[in-house]
């Protein structure tokens, strides 16, 4: 019996994680499509894989004000996601990966109060045909709680619609202190 259980609980907890993902009325589109589905994007920000990774950490850079978040969402698919692989306090293993939407929910109150500079040290870019993969490291310096200065590694999955280049996902690992980033990211 507690085995019978064991192997249902999983199944149980799969489908209720992607409930939410089955309920998405369409995940294909064309190239006409998606044009309405996102804010008009900089033609210079969708011109390749490159163009793309530096428009997405210059959107999220600023000044202390009001910010407009559509240069951001102009860049990703309707479906897109974003997570972060990293550790909490204390050490414990965590994985956080959401909806572009989501992900902007969580950080619209910090925007008016924090002055954000995000800084692409290096990018490799790998590309076959419309699929396009960056792995690169950046740091992103604050003015929440007196000043951060932290640096990250970020893979960003793009895909190529025929007419522009959209970010499909972006996930990244916050490198604490005690690690060095790779010898081919350093800056």
């Amino acid at each position: 019996m507690i085995a019978q259980h064991a192997v249902s609980l999983p199944a149980q907890t799969e489908d209720s994680a992607h409930q939410e993902d089955r309920a998405t009325p369409k995940a294909a589109f064309t190239a006409s499509e998606l044009q309405g589905l996102a804010p008009t994007p900089r033609p210079e920000d969708v011109a390749s894989p490159t163009a793309l990774v530096l428009a997405l950490h210059a959107s999220i850079s600023g000044p202390i004000g009001p910010f407009d978040w559509n240069r951001f969402r102009s860049l990703f698919l309707p479906t897109a996601r974003m997570g972060e692989a990293g550790t909490e306090p204390g050490g414990k293993p965590h994985i956080a990966f959401q909806a572009v939407n989501d992900w902007l929910r969580s950080v619209q109150d910090l925007r008016p109060k924090v002055a954000v500079q995000e800084t692409v040290y290096k990018l490799r870019v790998e590309q076959f045909g419309s699929i396009a993969n960056a792995f690169y490291s950046h740091n992103s310096e604050t003015t929440e709680h007196g000043g951060t200065d932290i640096r990250r590694v970020n893979s960003c999955q793009m895909l190529y619609d025929g007419k522009r280049w959209w970010i499909a996902s972006v996930v990244w690992n916050v490198s604490p202190k005690s690690w060095d980033l790779p010898h081919d990211l350093e800056p």
